[in-house]
């Protein structure tokens, strides 16, 4: 994937803000436990900042899955016109 003329559109990248929004707010507010701490100790920051890196990565992979699914159909499709 790392071959010229492989690259991945800006779109994509658009596409990742409200991935990361969706998912952050899924893993904060309903898939963990945050009802029950705080922000008052340097730890609950800490996790804080962990599901919101773990969030990143996710919608990161979310995003290359859907511009390679995207990619595949593209090349599929363009094969089958070219052949008729």
């Amino acid at each position: 994937m790392l071959v010229k003329g492989y690259t991945v559109p800006k779109f994509y990248w658009l596409l990742m803000i409200p991935i990361f929004i969706w998912l952050s707010s899924n893993r904060i507010f309903s898939a963990s436990e945050w009802e029950r701490y705080g922000l008052t100790r340097l730890e609950d920051i800490g996790h804080l900042l962990f599901d919101l890196g773990i969030c990143v990565i996710d919608s990161l992979i979310h995003v290359l899955l859907i511009w390679l699914v995207a990619s595949i159909f593209k090349n599929l499709f363009s094969k089958k016109e070219l052949s008729k």
